[in-house]
């Protein structure tokens, strides 16, 4: 895989969430990313978010906490 940087306009996120850490991924015992991303494809989640467009990107996004 060979990431690619692309500016997009301002989207809506809809999906599933987790908190974690990089450390904590780095072991399958802590590790909760791939628990998340299987839970999302077995409930077949992608068929419930909203006005999707057809043949449109999925996006994982990993962040920091947003602090208001």
């Amino acid at each position: 895989m060979n990431p690619e940087k692309i500016n997009i306009a301002e989207k809506v996120i809809h999906g599933i969430s987790v908190t974690t850490n990089n450390k904590n991924e780095q072991s399958p015992v802590t590790a909760k990313l791939m628990k998340l991303w299987g839970s999302f494809f077995e409930k077949g989640l992608m068929a419930q978010i909203p006005n999707q467009q057809q043949n449109s990107p999925m996006f994982g996004v990993y962040s920091l906490p947003v602090r208001f």
